[in-house]
């Protein structure tokens, strides 16, 4: 993935593409994994990882101003680096920015989104049953088994259904 996400950004570099809408994706993209790689990374080098993670949500978070339609992503981005920093308050500042934009955008997947990422990382499983429910109702099944996976066994309304069930459904 890394990659392919860096193949990415060398034709934007190369291509000139500066434009947000040239890059706003790829940017989103990589920020995503930045701070995939940051959580998976240990030891001393974590510190280095979380940086990165850090700064390619902001680059992500400047390119998405000028396309209001990925503020929700980048904000949300943004908010888990800030809570893998320990700026758990920063966190829940961005994540509530995310859902406010996404609710004014009229996307409930993204919303949805946020919600599931608040619950997951601060355990609160009510929000990420809210978030399943808006999965459930829009047919976002890849999300839906991911916020399944995150209840758990026995927790919720949601829970005690089988993962493949839904994503078939």
């Amino acid at each position: 993935a890394e990659m392919l996400l860096r193949a990415g950004l060398g034709i934007v570099v190369a291509q000139r593409c500066d434009r947000p809408f040239d890059k706003v994706e790829l940017l989103t993209s990589w920020a995503t994994f930045k701070l995939a790689a940051a959580e998976m990374t240990e030891g001393p080098r974590h510190s280095a990882a979380l940086r990165a993670a850090q700064r390619a949500c902001q680059g992500a978070l400047r390119c998405a101003r000028s396309m209001p339609g990925w503020l929700p992503e980048a904000l949300r981005l943004l908010g888990s680096a800030e809570w893998l920093a320990g700026r758990q308050a920063a966190a829940q500042t961005r994540w509530r920015d995310s859902l406010a934009q996404a609710s004014a955008s009229g996307f409930p997947i993204e919303r949805a989104r946020t919600l599931h990422e608040m619950g997951a990382r601060t355990g609160d499983m009510a929000l990420v049953e809210e978030a399943a429910v808006v999965y459930r109702q829009h047919g976002a099944h890849n999300f839906l088994a991911q916020a399944l996976a995150v209840l758990g066994p026995g927790r919720g309304e949601l829970a005690p259904q089988r993962i493949d069930e839904e994503v078939s459904a």
